[in-house]
């Protein structure tokens, strides 16, 4: 713990097939580095696992992901995962003239 307040670890997981074992590890590393005892570590494993899962689940598109953020002090380790929202990625237009690419034009077309 730091003098400072809080040590905090935020993940960002895409929906994919066992994400969720990538913040168990952060945990694992978190709580090891703390000094938290493994039976209050085995306890907040299966919690996340089960949160991440089911977030992904009601997440549906599977463009969307979860957010997961630890924070840690003395006396408390808070858990929070939240359902990311949809990427809002856009192809770029393609120039019908690649020559022209970043060039302005006046309203003549010139």
């Amino acid at each position: 713990m730091t003098s400072h307040g809080p040590i905090r670890l935020t993940i960002t997981l895409p929906n994919i097939p066992e994400i969720e074992l990538v913040a168990v590890e952060g945990l694992n590393r978190l709580g090891a580095r703390l000094g938290v005892t493994d039976e209050k570590l085995g306890e907040a494993r299966i919690l996340v696992t089960e949160a991440i899962i089911n977030a992904l689940e009601h997440a549906g598109d599977t463009s969307r992901g979860v957010r997961v953020e630890f924070r840690v002090d003395r006396e408390t380790l808070v858990i929070l995962v939240a359902i990311t929202a949809k990427a809002s990625i856009r192809p770029r237009r393609r120039s019908r003239h690649p020559s022209k690419l970043g060039t302005r034009t006046n309203a003549d077309g010139d």
